[in-house]
């Protein structure tokens, strides 16, 4: 029996699904460990191409869109004891896959996080995404317990989850990571982050495609805040800080008093600062964390805290 089941969702992705299954060929695990599943969440590309040339892959199709439903499917058909899930746009690095699964040594661990990193290192927006108040996963320091992980490298005990995704939930970006970890977590299982199991990414490289994606990643984060309106997380999005710290404001202004304005700035600042202060202790990049960050982090308030709060009234469907 295989040891572990890596699966890969794809949609209209050739092009980086080959780069990934290239890098998956050049992994020092022993090829009857492991075995590598893609499937094809209705591409119109060449996706079934590019799989054939790599006869050691299982190729599946799943009809109903959704990277939740693709990933499912892969899990149906898994024989391994370990699930492992990475994005068709990831890159495995020399001795990933026997990293991220060592933990598992542990009986108490039920999943596994490792670290992602940018294709684009020189890149601003990339190098944000390490640090951002929204994207809050470890990357830099020590192997430590986490209570979610992104599931663009992430492993879990196959038992542990034998329904998978919750597709009647989560069939959008977003939010079914963390639920699939939540669920390790009830099960009384921890969750680690493994720093030395490190995948590239391709993370958005312009302001745009920062902002494109945290809204769309607002879609899963007002799923998951009607499944668990109790989660730290939830309750300080759904607790209205930025509305009132912004009246706030325009009512120091009203009054043309500059002292009052400075003083309620003051809150705003400290928060930032403490958040620069964390980041720079992760990422020891002084520019990064005291500069550009804060800058980021306001723009993406800006386009987190309304998308949210829209998507969690209203809902929205979507796909991979």
């Amino acid at each position: 029996m295989r040891k572990y089941s890596i699966i890969i969702a794809s949609y209209n992705d050739a092009k980086n699904l080959a780069d990934c299954l290239e890098s998956l060929r050049a992994t020092d695990c022993p090829r009857e460990d492991f075995e590598t599943i893609v499937v094809d969440n209705n591409s119109t590309d060449n996706t079934r191409d590019v799989v054939s040339r790599y006869p050691e892959v299982i190729y599946l199709t799943e009809d109903k869109n959704g990277r939740s439903f693709a990933r499912n499917k892969g899990i149906r058909h898994a024989k391994g004891d370990i699930l492992v899930f990475l994005d068709s746009d990831g890159r495995v690095t020399d001795g990933w896959l026997r990293r991220i699964t060592e933990p598992f040594s542990d009986r108490g661990v039920g999943a596994v996080g490792g670290a992602i990193f940018p294709f684009e290192e020189g890149n601003l927006i990339s190098q944000y995404l390490a640090v951002s108040l929204f994207l809050t996963y470890p990357r830099y320091g020590r192997k430590r317990y986490v209570r979610g992980y992104p599931s663009c490298n992430l492993a879990v005990r196959k038992r542990l989850v034998p329904q998978g995704f919750d597709t009647a939930v989560f069939n959008a970006y977003g939010g079914e990571d963390k639920d699939l970890c939540y669920q390790v977590l009830g099960l009384g299982y921890k969750i680690v982050f493994q720093p030395d199991a490190i995948i590239y990414h391709r993370h958005p490289t312009t302001l745009r495609g920062l902002v494109k994606s945290l809204i769309e990643s607002s879609r899963g984060r007002g799923d998951f805040a009607k499944k668990y309106p109790f989660a730290p997380d939830v309750f300080l999005l759904n607790i209205h800080f930025p509305l009132l710290y912004g009246f706030v404001l325009i009512v120091s202004v009203f009054f043309r008093k500059s002292y009052v304005f400075i003083l309620s700035l003051l809150p705003g600042l400290v928060y930032f600062l403490l958040n620069s202060i964390v980041s720079y202790k992760r990422s020891k990049r002084f520019g990064l964390s005291f500069f550009i960050k804060p800058v980021l982090d306001l723009i993406s308030i800006c386009a987190v805290y309304p998308s949210y709060h829209y998507f969690r009234t209203f809902g929205r469907q979507g796909r991979l």
